[in-house]
């Protein structure tokens, strides 16, 4: 058996044997607040039975709660019944030709696609998924069927349908 640090220190040597240098001295950063209605009453169920500072499981109902602020300006009432208004940041990094970005969910691949393709001039990109906020799965609701999730806990999670787009 090989200790886990030693995989890791292997990888970052192989990672290291490839890299090539910086050759643009940008760096910068940039956040964006981003407000979605989300309409998914089971997620925000979840957000709203979260305990601190532990949350829940119900094994039985195949559901946990979910650990982010009900506080303004994080969440607040939506304009239709059973919506609310959530509130989160992304935030885009450049070093060089390198870009790092945070999506505040689990998003699903077609949306970290979209954000790569739609970032011009980098030589790299990368999508952080939960980072920086908890808001459950998001992907396009119209191009997956209740057979293609199966027994996932997709739907449950789902925050709302505009999300990627926004993102």
């Amino acid at each position: 058996m090989i200790p886990q640090g030693k995989i890791v220190a292997n990888e970052i040597q192989r990672t290291l044997a490839g890299a090539t240098p910086l050759t643009d001295a940008t760096i910068e950063a940039s956040e964006q607040e981003m407000e979605v209605v989300a309409d998914n009453g089971r997620l925000l169920a979840g957000i709203n039975l979260h305990l601190i500072p532990q949350g829940i499981c119900l094994d039985a109902e195949e559901f946990c709660t979910l650990p982010r602020s009900k506080e303004l300006p994080y969440m607040s009432p939506g304009v239709e019944e059973d919506t609310a208004l959530i509130t989160t940041h992304l935030v885009t990094s450049r070093i060089g030709d390198a870009v790092y970005t945070t999506n505040p969910g689990e998003a699903f691949p077609e949306v970290n696609f979209a954000i790569r393709d739609g970032i011009a001039g980098a030589r790299h990109v990368a999508t952080m998924s939960q980072s920086g906020d908890m808001l459950g799965c998001y992907y396009e609701r119209a191009d997956y069927t209740e057979q293609q999730f199966g027994s996932s806990n997709f739907e449950t999670y789902n925050v709302a349908p505009d999300l990627p787009a926004d993102t």
